[in-house]
């Protein structure tokens, strides 16, 4: 009787010991890949930031009307969190956010759909500054936008463009501008069909952060003003 009791107890000792080391088994596992995951999804914001950053100075280091094609693998962003801001740019996803700095004052476009996309760097001059203007080659290809100050209103113009570079019409749209510390002050909408222009205005004083949102498109414009 004694012998069959001490053997049920070594046996319970062995399951409980397989258990202890099972669940530890588990647990490094867990960390191991959620940790990795992690760290993947952060480093691959970091390289397509730092991707964009070297096209952008690529393309500024030549003279005015360059323009280059480059790939960038993008993860998939945070479209309010991610922008173009004079010569910053800012990427956010859910794992985190990644800022570069370039050469110049840069805006354009950012896909706000994970994948490789095939982004076109223009360099040309603005009121005598070179600027850098992002564009992808989707069907909205790229935005141009101009913008003047007037205390602290924005007066604007933006026109859409296809990738074969022709003017596009009927394109619906929001507008926001935000404050240095990603407040939204004021938003309105727009359909543009050639050249919009209206202005939008906020109690707050400059520099603003000017977001666009296409409706029914899977990018958002960005610049600063």
């Amino acid at each position: 009787m004694h012998r069959k009791s001490q053997f049920a107890t070594d046996y319970l000792v062995i399951i409980g010991v397989g258990m202890v080391v099972l669940a530890a088994v588990i647990f490094v596992l867990y960390a191991y890949y959620f940790g990795s995951s992690t760290n993947t999804s952060s480093n691959a914001l970091e390289l397509s930031t730092n991707q964009l950053k070297s096209s952008i100075d690529q393309v500024y280091a030549e003279s005015s009307g360059a323009q280059a094609s480059f790939y960038v693998e993008f993860p998939q962003i945070s479209p309010a969190k991610s922008f173009f801001c004079e010569n910053t740019i800012t990427i956010t996803s859910s794992t985190g956010s990644y800022t570069a700095q370039v050469d110049t004052n840069v805006s354009g476009l950012l896909p706000t759909t994970a994948g490789l996309d095939k982004v076109i760097i223009k360099n040309y001059i603005s009121n005598g500054k070179a600027v850098i203007n992002v564009g992808l080659s989707r069907s909205l290809s790229f935005v141009d936008f101009g913008a003047k100050l007037s205390g602290d209103t924005v007066n604007y113009n933006v026109s859409f463009y296809n990738s074969s570079g022709g003017i596009m019409n009927n394109v619906n749209f929001m507008i926001k501008l935000i404050d240095k510390n990603g407040t939204v002050l004021n938003e309105s909408g727009g359909t543009a069909s050639g050249v919009f222009s209206s202005s939008i205005s906020s109690s707050s004083p400059p520099p603003y952060l000017i977001m666009i949102f296409p409706i029914s498109h899977s990018e958002v414009f960005s610049t600063c003003v």
